[in-house]
């Protein structure tokens, strides 16, 4: 009883009469055609901070939003006094742009505190915030996770 389905036009006509018989009711959409939702794939923020003491700052934000519905992705870095930024990296493309970054040189020794708050049009979208130590010491890495709108706080001491 075997066969393609064009060797079967019985099974055809009735898979051809279903989706019609949907399609009108307005369940073919639901079932057949599924929207797409590249605009809401998990997108990430990722700038690199260096340091005048030598130490370099991988912060990150895995966004669970698409890129577009992201308005704001604010970091603020606490370093030991006396430390200077060298040199800030942004992520590359759109989410680049929606970086702001301020810096305060008032932790104490070793101490790196990183603050992160993503701003989006969704509300409850989670987030992760990560940020990586390196240093000739050693290297450190602690993650948070939260949400949207919510300031995500990671402290290292090295």
């Amino acid at each position: 009883m075997g066969g393609t389905l064009s060797s079967r036009p019985g099974v055809v006509w009735r898979m051809v009469v279903g989706v019609t018989a949907l399609t009108s009711l307005g369940l073919g959409a639901s079932i057949w055609a599924r929207p797409a939702r590249a605009e809401l794939a998990p997108c990430r923020s990722d700038p690199v901070v260096i340091l005048s003491n030598g130490v370099t700052l991988d912060l990150s934000a895995y966004i669970n939003d698409g890129e577009s519905d992201v308005s704001n992705v604010a970091y603020v870095l606490h370093a030991p006094g006396g430390t200077t930024i060298s040199s800030v990296i942004g992520t590359d493309g759109a989410i680049g742009l929606k970086e702001t970054f301020s810096f305060s040189a008032d932790a104490p020794s070793n101490t790196y505190t990183v603050e992160t708050r993503v701003t989006t049009g969704l509300h409850g979208i989670a987030v992760i915030a990560t940020t990586d130590v390196v240093s000739a010491a050693a290297t450190e890495s602690v993650s948070v996770a939260g949400q949207d709108n919510q300031n995500l706080r990671v402290s290292i001491t090295t």
